[in-house]
């Protein structure tokens, strides 16, 4: 019952947080990587970021939703270095998984 509660009010305070958390236990370990990396590249490790993500991307059976938002996150990690090229082939591989990903609405991630 407690879980539930806490559920109850996750989804009062954000819906966003609440859909991370129900779908945690879908592959945890791909998802928990992306919100690591996202942490991580907020505080400007972008290199560790970037390792994380592609250990998310280059694994065997790994959660799709994980693997076309890790290829979002590169390609803005990408751009934010100055390697464009980079950037533009993990941005064709986000929307080649997710062609209606809103790619450009991540720039200011």
């Amino acid at each position: 019952m407690g879980f539930f509660r806490f559920l109850i009010k996750l989804w009062n305070k954000d819906k966003h947080s609440l859909e991370i958390v129900k779908n945690l236990r879908f592959n945890p370990s791909d998802k928990l990587c992306l919100e690591y990396s996202k942490l991580l590249y907020q505080e400007g490790d972008y290199h560790q970021a970037i390792a994380v993500l592609k250990a998310v991307t280059q694994k065997l059976n790994a959660d799709w939703r994980a693997v076309y938002r890790s290829f979002a996150l590169l390609s803005i990690i990408y751009r934010r270095l100055g390697m464009e090229e980079e950037s533009q082939r993990y941005g064709k591989l986000c929307l080649t998984c997710n062609p209606n990903y809103p790619l450009d609405s991540l720039k200011d991630l």
